[in-house]
């Protein structure tokens, strides 16, 4: 008879990952509106620019801002499955650089099950400025990133190509690494250690190019 964690595990790596993939961006839209919904506010771009900008111009900023809303928000999804993809090829690199077998099927399974840890980042910065800091501003919802080195600094006085890859730098990319690590190790006759070091080498390069590009979006947006 199988253990309850096997079964679990048995239903979890039977599903099919195309159906989980939806599931996590479904639910992860959601919280993303809740987000905007909960705590952007259209006067907080007067606040922000109205020493740079006259009336009207903050005004049709806003007008292009709810224009291309959904533009945008398709686009963020988007490139999170690109992200799921790419952290699934890192993986599947890493087990082929230590000669070991696994199907790409598992490893995206794996990728979306670890994925959920930055669900909880969401989360929390909701309760972060629903609760705690009530007043904030554009710049604080824009830079906050919990428990990362960016927060350590001072976000609006270094440039903006060093942002994201301060952001990226948090307890969260750790807590996923580690998960990653955990569930591979049934597929490497459970040995932690291995597990760990080819998710580590392997996840380490794919942050990194995924830093480069996010960086490179948003100075272009910018």
């Amino acid at each position: 008879m199988l253990k309850r964690k096997d079964r679990f595990f048995l239903i979890i790596y039977s599903t099919n990952p195309a159906l989980l993939l939806i599931l996590f961006i479904a639910l992860y839209g959601l919280m993303m509106i809740l987000y905007q919904h909960l705590l952007w506010d259209n006067e907080m771009y007067f606040d922000q620019f109205s020493d740079q900008l006259s009336y009207d111009r903050i005004v049709k900023l806003i007008e292009r801002k709810e224009r291309f809303k959904w533009l945008g928000f398709a686009l963020f999804l988007s490139l999170y499955c690109l992200k799921f993809v790419a952290v699934s090829a890192c993986l599947m690199a890493g087990f082929f650089a230590w000669n070991e077998e696994i199907n790409f099927a598992d490893v995206l399974m794996i990728t979306i099950l670890a994925e959920s840890i930055f669900l909880i980042r969401l989360l929390f910065k909701i309760f972060w400025f629903l609760f705690i800091n009530t007043d904030y501003n554009l710049n604080d919802l824009q830079n906050f990133q919990p428990f990362s080195l960016l927060n350590l600094t001072d976000a609006n006085s270094i440039d903006l190509w060093w942002r994201y890859p301060l952001s990226t730098i948090n307890l969260f990319e750790v807590f996923f690494i580690f998960i990653v690590a955990f569930l591979l190790r049934d597929f490497l006759a459970g040995s932690l250690r291995k597990s760990l070091s080819i998710t580590f080498s392997s996840n380490g390069v794919g942050l990194v190019v995924w830093a480069i590009v996010m960086t490179f979006l948003m100075i272009m947006s910018s």
